[in-house]
């Protein structure tokens, strides 16, 4: 790619690394016993460092546009509540995450070189084959299908969530990258043989969802034939792999009384909400809403909302005028996944795919998606 520097493929490269590198992480606990939270440390210092060398230099350059203004708006709504009406570590941990992750995210990617989106794609994909790895050889070691997730979570402290994002990730980046449908559907076979046996919602959900869309492209039949597709797929065929997606199940599911209590706490608290983490001092223990919307409104009130609903339309919209652009599923993909699960805090991949979004120009993806795109 023409005008891609060495030094802007390495801060890609490292942004990225910053956005999905919990799982890798997990990896260095898992066979080292490396501490995770000392290596993301490091990793964010040497990454800001990196980015402030490349600001001086000229080689980064901030773009500002609406949807940063509307998140240093939120950001300014989370800090008064962080000092105003919020204590103890849960909070300090989870305002420091939030300023290393989303700010951080927010700042570095509106700073990307244009000509970034090929080469996002490709380590997108390369990192999900990374992860396939990774969980091949963790399999190796614990040998045993059943009860893989578990054992990942319970006796290696893994955060499975991740390994599972960044697969689904992979999948919907090779929608764009394959033009041969044979290796696509390798390649998607390959990754979600790990989502199966991760068993989590979102990240399956969001791959269903971006494949309808995808696929259907702008004919209305080939909509809704690729909707009944995935429907049955949904009702009928993932189901019978992986039986915490029935139906049945998911509306069993412990989220629910989740997204009750927050909703409860949420209009006890309208104006203001709970402050952060807030939900501690309510239950004795921190849980997240696992969902976004509910999560800042519980925590951040009104306030907090309605910056970041100005944000989201702002997205939503961008994606409805460029449903045939590759970056417009990566967000879309992110933005599902936070639907389900994680909080604020730790959703860098959704503040990196949006604020990469809004900053990418749509003729430069044109161009590459034109060759690209299914006929």
């Amino acid at each position: 790619m023409k005008n891609f520097s060495l030094f802007s493929f390495f801060f890609v490269f490292s942004l990225l690394f910053l956005v999905l590198g919990m799982t890798f992480f997990g990896m260095l606990n898992f066979f080292f016993g490396l501490n995770n939270q000392n290596a993301y440390i490091i990793v964010v210092t040497f990454f800001t460092i990196l980015f402030f060398i490349g600001t001086m230099l000229g080689k980064i350059k901030i773009r500002i546009n609406n949807y940063l203004r509307f998140f240093f708006v939120f950001f300014i709504v989370v800090t008064l509540a962080f000092l105003l009406n919020s204590s103890g570590d849960y909070a300090k941990r989870k305002y420091l995450l939030f300023l290393c992750g989303g700010v951080l995210m927010t700042i570095f990617t509106s700073s990307i070189n244009q000509k970034s989106l090929e080469v996002i794609l490709r380590q997108m994909i390369l990192y999900s084959i990374f992860n396939f790895i990774i969980l091949s050889a963790m399999l190796l070691v614990i040998q045993d299908v059943e009860n893989f997730k578990w054992l990942l979570i319970t006796e290696l402290n893994l955060d499975v969530i991740s390994f599972s994002r960044a697969l689904g990730l992979g999948i919907v980046a090779s929608f764009f990258f394959f033009r041969n449908k044979f290796i696509l559907l390798f390649i998607t076979v390959l990754l979600f043989y790990f989502m199966y046996l991760l068993n989590e919602i979102g990240p399956v959900l969001a791959v269903i969802i971006c494949f309808t869309i995808f696929y259907a492209g702008k004919s209305k039949t080939r909509f809704l034939f690729f909707t009944v597709i995935s429907i049955i797929l949904f009702l009928y065929v993932i189901p019978l792999l992986i039986p915490d997606l029935s139906v049945e199940n998911i509306f069993n599911d412990p989220r629910i009384e989740i997204y009750n209590r927050n909703f409860g706490y949420f209009l006890d608290n309208t104006l203001i909400g709970i402050g952060v983490a807030g939900i501690v001092h309510l239950q004795d223990h921190y849980q997240s809403a696992h969902n976004i919307f509910l999560e800042i409104a519980t925590e951040y009130g009104i306030l907090g909302l309605i910056p970041f609903l100005f944000m989201v339309t702002l997205l939503i919209k961008k994606f409805l005028r460029n449903k045939s652009l590759s970056i417009s599923y990566i967000w879309l993909y992110s933005f599902i996944v936070v639907q389900f699960s994680s909080d604020i805090s730790l959703n860098t991949l959704f503040w990196f795919t949006s604020s990469f979004y809004m900053i990418t120009p749509e003729v430069v993806e044109h161009i590459y998606i034109k060759q690209n795109s299914p006929k």
